[in-house]
């Protein structure tokens, strides 16, 4: 066992390396665990942001490689390495352990960014949300070089679970659905073999765009003829899949290519669509394409609920011969190919990028059970940093309920819903911009959520939809945390709120509520300077003044990107981040659920 994890600041490599010692000491197999600043730090009885202060980042990077050194040598190890480690210098000249693998960890919050307020700045002249992001490309491919595999780890995955264990310890199998072969598994082709290609997929695609004749002949060697499907891409003919056509192996033609198709052809796929052109239309021409014995691919962008619900609506009239692979541009339509799992002929998983963002996880695979007849999610926009999901899986295991972040938007509301109600949707969170729109939806509401007139809680019967509130549950909890009495913390602004204003207001009656699109108060008069700043706005939304100076920020958010830590890091105030809240009103939800499901 010799693992290195890198990735970018904040990702949780420290926190999996501990739980990847757990998961060996499972199969009785200790594995010494290392943080490699943790141990700069323990060698040279200094801390990182000191190191970097008094003897400057060259200083630093030398001690890394120094440490890492020794650490090496040792006969097992899983050592997380620090987000700018330079890996090039590091490995080039030296001879690479071939028993040695290296594991980048990312989450979709990458791409958002992340803000510190106990790492130390490697440019104080830029904001610390402008460093991460001038840091992240040029990090992203240094990783992409060196990685052997990609871990996709899950927003909120702090605690261990049975599909990381399975993943990290390779006991995957009968897994179904197919993976895009990409160069990244050509150049880690040793990788790939102990790995991905143990997992019994259904298929593994070879593409005639993405990979050289050079990369395609190692899969064709490796793999058996029924593990293949060659998808033809290029407008120039390749000669290799030509070849392997008239040989008999699956094979996919885009309606993008010549018409009619070749003899032998089984899939007929569309993947663009014209200016203007409608879904109904696109589906035409792609059952006119087909000599009706072949298999039909719609995988063109969905752009909103109305064209989904007719995508999977076409796809249900014939799921034998049918598949429905819906694209975006962000990703957005990835739970409904995991809900569409063992449904249709072809689907696509994804370990790192993958050839398409709407293409499910590994993880997100494996925790979604077979043909479930119904499913829970977590419902607004973004819901892509959502811990949702992870914190209320298991809850849904019971009754073989998946769980989705689903992404709606408020004007998509009125045909999402519905949607997801004749899909199966029988239990969600409700996030920003949504709740006082599930609030009207619900027929049945709480006492509680009628005073606020907005919920976050909803669940399905025979009467329909009835809803709930634990926000407030979850505020009171921070609230306490924090010791005291709520007076204590007088003069308190609230920097927005939007659904969550009047359970703030409940709670703490003398607050001033600011408007964050005008910088105003909403009503009244309000305090010059704030003693505290409730932060219930977008995580991204615009900065108070800050000639206020509270003494505490106070951030409704769990984002690692919310401006609320910057603020207060501007300020000088004490931050405290919104976990604790989504914590307590998680639980008050699950156990919502239990009542209304038991």
């Amino acid at each position: 066992m010799k693992r290195i994890l890198i990735g970018h600041r904040g990702v949780g490599k420290s926190s999996l390396a501990q739980r990847l010692s757990i998961y060996q000491n499972l199969y009785g197999e200790p594995v010494p665990v290392y943080d490699l600043d943790r141990e700069i730090e323990k060698m040279s009885g200094t801390s990182i942001t000191e190191i970097f202060a008094l003897m400057g980042e060259k200083a630093f990077r030398d001690m890394e490689a120094k440490t890492l050194t020794l650490l090496l040598r040792q006969k097992n190890y899983i050592v997380a390495l620090g987000a700018g480690f330079p890996l090039d210098s590091f490995f080039t000249p030296r001879p690479f352990d071939k028993d040695l693998e290296i594991i980048w960890v990312r989450r979709p919050s990458d791409e958002l960014g992340r803000i510190f307020l106990d790492r130390p700045r490697l440019n104080p002249e830029l904001s610390a949300m402008q460093e991460f992001h001038q840091r992240s490309e040029e990090r992203n491919q240094v990783y992409k070089d060196w990685a052997h595999w990609i871990y996709d780890l899950p927003e909120g995955q702090s605690f261990p679970s049975e599909v990381e264990r399975a993943i990290f310890s390779n006991s995957i199998n009968g897994l179904t659905g197919g993976m895009t072969i990409l160069p990244e598994h050509a150049s880690h082709f040793e990788s790939f073999k102990s790995r991905q290609w143990r997992w019994d997929l259904d298929f593994f695609e070879l593409r005639d765009d993405l990979l050289t004749d050079e990369e395609l002949q190692k899969f064709f060697v490796l793999l058996e003829k029924n593990q293949i499907l060659i998808s033809f891409r290029r407008k120039s003919d390749s000669t290799m899949f030509r070849e392997a056509l008239a040989e008999g192996y699956r094979a996919d033609w885009p309606l993008e290519m010549a018409q009619p198709a070749p003899a032998g052809i089984q899939i007929i796929s569309v993947h663009d669509r014209g200016e203007n052109e409608t879904l109904f239309s696109v589906m035409d021409r792609l059952e006119k394409a087909t000599s009706g014995t072949q298999m039909l691919k719609l995988a063109v962008e969905i752009n909103d609920y109305v064209e989904l619900e007719a995508g999977l609506h076409w796809q249900g009239m014939d799921p034998a011969r049918r598949s429905f692979l819906p694209r975006s541009k962000n990703g957005k339509w990835s739970w409904v190919r995991a809900w569409l799992k063992d449904r249709q002929y072809i689907n696509f998983i994804r370990e790192g990028s993958g050839s398409s963002s709407d293409q499910p996880t590994l993880t997100e695979w494996m925790a979604a059970p077979t043909k479930s007849t119904a499913f829970a999610a977590v419902l607004g926009s973004p819901v892509i940093h959502s811990f949702s999901p992870v914190e209320h899986r298991e809850c849904f295991r019971k009754w073989n309920l998946p769980f989705f972040a689903i992404d709606i938007q408020e004007n998509e509301w009125p045909t999402a819903l519905p949607l997801l109600t004749k899909l199966g949707l029988s239990a969600a969170a409700v996030t920003s911009p949504l709740k006082k729109l599930a609030f009207v939806t619900c027929a049945q509401k709480s006492a509680l959520s009628e005073s606020f007139g907005a919920l976050n809680t909803i669940w399905r019967n025979a009467e329909g939809w009835s809803g709930d509130n634990t926000d407030y549950v979850g505020f009171r909890t921070l609230l306490e945390s924090l010791g005291g009495s709520p007076a204590d913390l007088d003069p308190i602004v609230i920097w927005g709120g939007g659904g969550t204003l009047p359970v703030l207001k409940a709670c703490l009656p003398t607050a001033h509520a600011y408007s964050v699109t005008k910088g105003q108060p909403r009503s009244g008069e309000s305090p010059t300077f704030p003693k505290t700043l409730i932060w219930a706005g977008s995580p991204t939304g615009s900065l108070p003044p800050t000639e206020w100076r509270p003494r505490l920020v106070i951030d409704l958010n769990y984002r690692d990107d919310s401006l609320a830590k910057e603020y207060g890091q501007r300020v000088g105030a004490r931050y405290i981040s919104g976990l604790p809240m989504f914590k307590s009103q998680a639980s008050a939800q699950q156990a919502i659920w239990q009542k209304e499901f038991k």
